[in-house]
């Protein structure tokens, strides 16, 4: 047996490493692990899944001795917060904040609307550059 045989992975293996680095396999994964907790909070056995939820773990020298349930939403938002700000730094390398122009009218966009209650007039035109007709609200 040579060293590339001895090393190399088996076809099955690379396959499902494959389909896991999917993103549509992550999500339906993610929507998976949902229904079945929303499944299990809701059963006869929900005791067991709120044990489950509210078991410490953590060192608790550090003052992390969190629940699981504390654990997984700490996670979730890291990871959601990560994916934002990779997806924010694409627009501005690659994306449509690479233009200045296009950067600028956005920045006005949301300033406006975070300092007044009026919706800005061409919001579906910014977030879909795509549409040619431009969708105004009426105040």
């Amino acid at each position: 047996m040579s060293d590339n045989e001895l090393f190399a992975r088996p076809r099955d293996r690379s396959w499902l490493l494959g389909q896991l680095r999917d993103e549509t396999v992550g999500g339906f994964l993610l929507l998976g692990a949902a229904v079945v907790a929303i499944l299990w909070a809701n059963s006869p056995v929900s005791d067991t899944y709120f044990g489950f939820v509210d078991t410490r773990i953590g060192p608790a020298m550090l003052h992390l001795d969190l629940t699981i349930g504390d654990w997984t939403a700490d996670a979730l938002l890291a990871v959601f917060f990560f994916v934002v700000g990779l997806e924010l730094k694409h627009e501005l390398v690659l994306g449509s904040l690479s233009n200045l122009r296009e950067a600028a009218t956005s920045a006005r966009i949301v300033t406006t609307s975070l300092s007044t209650d009026r919706k800005p007039p061409c919001t579906a035109a910014v977030i879909l550059p795509s549409v040619s007709v431009s969708m105004r609200t009426t105040p």
